[in-house]
């Protein structure tokens, strides 16, 4: 997967902040707002083997920011008021949610008539496959089908591009808080990325960033959280759990737990050196969950998070403001408690 986007990022990553800079040669962002614009762009060219602007990616990213945030609001309201109820959080959000269905829609029909990429585009053939949807259906447009196929894109977008961005972001901000490590994995991307054509094989000898992109989802797990069904009773410890229980994991907690970490609030990378990591029982980290219900895109966040992020320290210096007071958030994802304003300048 991750040759599908390989040099696709590098033109990503290069135009857009270098048509952002401004009259100094600078460029200024909003770090998660531009990330998931990114995120969601190349998830997808990636899983659905279609293109979109980037202009386009950022007010979509945008719209699907919103209906998170605000779906995040109705499970801890007491009494969700119904979508028809015209105060202004619903407006907003039916404005949101049809503008992102519409987009669903255009991928739907463009696949439907023959456009995008076949390689790329296998898991959304299988999904309007399995919908049953088809070039012939174009003109019925099916209610029920094109509903499950649309809910089906979104929960895959979904998981692709929030966590991908907030991967990349917290990185950035531990690389700004520890110069040494940062100036460590720049000299490896302008070391390894250097050829006109990068494969995977360059990627895979990124062992620096890979570290770095696993260390920062230790300490700043995008899913800090995860539920699961006991299928059987369990006793853990004292406690007796009988089946149909539910038990949630908090990533956060074990993933600082000095009984499995060397420096549990430390950014220390070299917590995964293969031979740390050998050491460690397989769940003491678990940023894409585990079992039946892992994350599925977790091989290909793996080969993206640390090519694209040694792809911007070999290309850019990158200054983030007050990043040393930059908190996380505990609410679906562990996000930033402000905006992370970021400023870019081209490396001569």
């Amino acid at each position: 997967m991750i040759g599908h986007s390989g040099q696709q990022t590098i033109q990503i990553i290069k135009t857009h902040l270098a048509d952002g800079a401004n009259g100094e040669g600078r460029s200024d962002l909003d770090l998660l707002n531009f990330f998931s614009a990114i995120a969601l762009m190349i998830a997808v060219h990636v899983f659905f083997g279609l293109k979109v602007r980037f202009d386009d990616s950022v007010q979509l990213a945008q719209d699907l920011s919103d209906i998170l945030r605000f779906l995040e609001g109705r499970l801890w309201s007491p009494i969700p008021l119904p979508l028809w109820v015209p105060t202004k959080d619903n407006q907003h959000f039916n404005q949101r949610n049809r503008h992102f269905h519409r987009f669903l829609d255009q991928q739907i029909d463009q696949r439907l008539g023959g456009e995008g990429d076949d390689q790329g585009a296998l898991l959304l053939d299988a999904i309007l496959g399995a919908n049953g949807l088809s070039a012939s259906d174009r003109a019925e447009n099916p209610d029920t089908r094109r509903k499950t196929t649309r809910a089906q894109l979104l929960s895959i977008l979904i998981a692709a591009f929030e966590t991908s961005a907030l991967s990349m972001l917290w990185s950035l901000i531990l690389l700004k808080q520890n110069p040494a490590i940062e100036a460590q994995m720049r000299a490896e991307a302008d070391a390894v990325l250097n050829a006109e054509e990068l494969t995977t094989a360059h990627i895979n000898q990124l062992e620096i960033s890979k570290r770095v992109y696993q260390e920062s989802m230790r300490l700043y797990p995008p899913g800090w959280c995860f539920s699961r069904e006991l299928e059987k009773p369990h006793q853990f410890g004292e406690t007796h759990l009988s089946a149909g229980k539910t038990v949630v994991l908090c990533a956060y907690n074990i993933h600082r737990n000095p009984l499995y970490w060397e420096h549990p609030t430390r950014f220390y990378p070299d917590h995964f050196t293969s031979e740390n990591s050998a050491k460690r029982p397989r769940h003491a980290y678990f940023p894409f969950a585990g079992g039946r219900h892992a994350c599925l895109g977790a091989r290909f966040a793996m080969l993206e998070g640390p090519y694209l992020l040694s792809l911007i320290l070999k290309n850019f210096e990158i200054d983030i403001e007050e990043a040393d007071k930059i908190k996380p958030i505990a609410a679906t994802t562990l996000r930033p408690d402000r905006p992370v304003r970021a400023h870019f300048a081209l490396r001569p």
